[in-house]
């Protein structure tokens, strides 16, 4: 037969257990799953569309802060932008977008395009010199009219 150790139970009243995940909705729980686990942490609580904090695993925190948006609120969820047009509405919008935005796909459809303002009101640029012609969209590109050159810079 043979040797049998004793049952040793682990002393864990100082410790706090805490289940593995990659983003935290503080700074204190983001640090101590970052340590326990070993992996970076996003800091949801400090996430926007151009900052995100995550704590590291030696305890240290990173920030990164952008120029532009890299992520927008999607269904109270963030995700990254993705600037891919889509049909929607009758119009071309990104597919992910920090600022609400829309192009006509063409013809007579008003307006030309719009962006959706901070107070929720949307600005409108309309083209009233007939219907325009149907825009050739390449993933991100939605390349201007030969009716509209006259606007474009560079």
């Amino acid at each position: 037969m043979g040797l049998v150790a004793p049952a040793v139970r682990a002393d864990t009243s100082s410790q706090t257990l805490v289940a593995d995940a990659t983003s935290a909705p503080d700074e204190a729980t983001a640090k101590q799953i970052a340590a326990a686990y070993g992996h970076d942490v996003v800091v949801s609580s400090e996430e926007s569309p151009t900052i995100e904090i995550v704590a590291q695993a030696d305890g240290l925190l990173r920030l990164t802060e952008t120029t532009e948006p890299v992520r927008a609120q999607v269904d109270g969820q963030w995700a990254a932008v993705d600037t891919s047009l889509e049909e929607d509405a009758g119009m071309l919008r990104p597919a992910v977008s920090a600022v609400p935005v829309a192009f006509s796909p063409g013809g007579s459809i008003a307006p030309l395009a719009e962006i959706q303002a901070p107070s929720g009101q949307w600005v409108s640029q309309t083209w009233k010199l007939g219907a325009l012609p149907a825009p050739t969209v390449d993933g991100t590109t939605r390349p201007t009219p030969t009716c509209c050159r006259m606007w474009t810079c560079g």
